[in-house]
């Protein structure tokens, strides 16, 4: 079932790792639960009142994606970044990397980037996949995380309202 939910951990019918019309057990090649293309909208958060996320690397098999090297610093940002991510939305579950041959890494938390008028919105996977699957995000969305202050300081709620989320404020109030 592609209904963009669930971890995949389970082939319970109606559950996450099965289909809901026919209980049969979904395999890890069939599943595709979150691809979005590259700075697309994301809304895979259904948020309300219309604050618009830029989705970055929400990869998937079978999907083309850029390829290269990141500096060194741009991976210890984001990987301090997503340490302790502000969580303003629930996420449906938990997401295991489709790009892995055998056992892909399991991520359930995403950050949220403001910069230059927009929100950026990737999974914790980036970090994996830039690390084992050499994954290259956007020229800007680099530049939005080194100049991303600590999602846990009043910096980064102001770049945040600054560059309209607010409705992401209010969801996590």
């Amino acid at each position: 079932c592609n209904r963009r939910t669930g971890c995949g951990k389970t082939a319970r019918p109606g559950l996450c790792g099965g289909c809901r019309a026919t209980g049969v057990p979904i395999t890890r090649s069939q599943r595709k639960m979150t691809y979005f293309p590259e700075l697309q909208e994301c809304d895979y958060f259904k948020i309300e009142h219309g604050c618009r996320l830029v989705a970055i690397g929400w990869l998937e098999a079978g999907e083309s994606f850029s390829t290269g090297s990141v500096e060194k610093n741009f991976f210890q940002k984001i990987s301090g970044l997503l340490n302790d991510p502000w969580q303003p939305l629930a996420t449906a579950g938990s997401h295991e990397c489709s790009l892995c041959q055998f056992e892909g890494e399991i991520g359930n938390k995403n950050i949220l980037v403001p910069f230059d008028g927009r929100i950026y919105v990737a999974p914790e996977l980036i970090l994996h996949y830039v690390n084992c699957h050499h994954y290259k995000p956007p020229a800007v969305f680099v530049e939005a995380v080194m100049n991303c202050p600590d999602s846990r300081n009043m910096e980064y709620k102001k770049k945040l309202l600054n560059n309209g989320g607010r409705d992401l404020i209010r969801s996590r109030r």
